[in-house]
């Protein structure tokens, strides 16, 4: 999970700001909101006595899995956990499902041919937040429409309208955030994912 990485899953947001958006949409990151972001997720696991825990974003925008595992190591003295691509720090580790950020429509495929399940697309994508996340951070209705549209460049982005609509209809996400701003277009919201059976760490 480099630095660069992280700067190359953004650059997209650059390259459709330059085909014509307004200045302002997505140009400016609002750093403090990565901050707010992680604490809230980090409040809840002290809330929750939990020691691990996995997250996932479902766009790619200025905030997205890569960079958010960057600012824990950076921002808050993180250290990169070489075993499984997560964090750890003070026996807190904290990892993504990076795997679910489809920037391309191959990536996305590939993923659906390496599962076990009859379940495709979005019903997959679904279940295995049901199943392995534990936060999942999700844009606001208004922003994951204007994501769909301004960032369409990364495949994810297409699904994401609908990813948002059939994870809340789940009935299993509790909000654990107000509305978080990284940008003039990039309003999220952090949830906690519960489920009746925990899942093995």
């Amino acid at each position: 999970m480099s630095l660069g990485c992280a700067v190359i899953t953004a650059a997209p947001a650059l390259k459709e700001h330059r085909k014509g958006f307004q200045c302002g949409h997505y140009s400016l990151t609002n750093m403090s909101a990565f901050k707010s972001v992680e604490e809230s997720i980090l409040t809840d696991m002290q809330s929750r006595h939990m020691s691990r825990a996995k997250f996932s974003v479902t766009h790619i925008g200025w905030l997205n899995c890569e960079v958010l595992l960057n600012s824990f190591i950076y921002d808050r003295g993180f250290n990169s956990d070489l075993a499984d691509g997560g964090v750890i720090r003070d026996g807190l580790h904290l990892s993504a499902r990076t795997d679910l950020s489809a920037a391309t429509q191959m990536e996305w495929d590939n993923r659906l041919l390496k599962t076990k399940t009859l379940l495709k697309g979005i019903p997959l994508f679904v279940k295995e937040c049901e199943d392995d996340v534990d936060y999942v951070i999700l844009p606001t209705a208004e922003a994951a429409t204007r994501i769909a549209k301004e960032l369409s460049i990364n495949f994810l982005n297409t699904k994401t309208v609908a990813i948002r609509e059939a994870l809340l209809k789940t009935g299993q996400l509790s909000p654990i955030s107000d509305v978080v701003q990284v940008s003039v277009a990039e309003r999220l919201i952090v949830y906690r994912i519960t489920r009746t059976v925990q899942r093995e760490n």
